[in-house]
């Protein structure tokens, strides 16, 4: 087959059989991302919202009590131990 005839074909004269021939353009968006570069974007995107209201005076942050670190300490090593078992 000829290159530019009517055929969907992509093969051309000249170039060995399995030859990928780029169809991309200058114009064309960005391939897809993979998922961890998805996920990294939408918990920058998170980050930034969160920094937004707080910088509007909507939202604060603010270091828990003792009393409330010490409500949250048993779960807090059950998280991490479990983090722990996984990583080993």
């Amino acid at each position: 087959m000829r290159w530019g005839s009517t055929s969907r074909s992509l093969v051309r004269p000249g170039l060995l059989a399995g030859t990928v021939v780029s169809m991309a353009s200058a114009d064309d968006p960005p391939a897809r991302s993979t998922a961890a570069q998805r996920a990294q974007e939408k918990r920058e995107q998170k980050l930034a919202d969160v920094q937004k209201e707080i910088d509007s005076g909507r939202m604060t942050r603010r270091q828990l009590t003792p009393e409330e670190m010490a409500e949250h300490a048993e779960r807090r090593e059950e998280v991490q131990a479990q983090r722990r078992k996984r990583s080993s």
